[in-house]
């Protein structure tokens, strides 16, 4: 697997789909892509490279969160 940080995301074949960048850096796909029309994939496609690409360079800063717009979410410290 090679994730890009500029350009298209890609996969292995089209049946896998997209790899998508958690805010904690975890990976996975997109669940129900081989369902998706070809408008759907490429809004989720356009969606995922500017967030991945935003998630990636916040990883690489020291891990800010990053909301899902892919700006930056104020920091909200978890009890316990």
């Amino acid at each position: 697997h090679v994730l890009k940080e500029k350009g298209p995301a890609s996969s292995l074949g089209d049946s896998l789909g997209p790899l998508v960048v958690h805010k904690d850096g975890t990976l996975s796909r997109v669940a129900n892509w081989e369902a998706m029309t070809d408008e759907e994939r490429n809004r989720t496609m356009r969606v995922l490279c500017k967030r991945n690409a935003a998630r990636l360079a916040n990883l690489k800063q020291g891990g800010a969160s990053i909301d899902d717009s892919g700006k930056q979410a104020a920091a909200v410290a978890e009890p316990g």
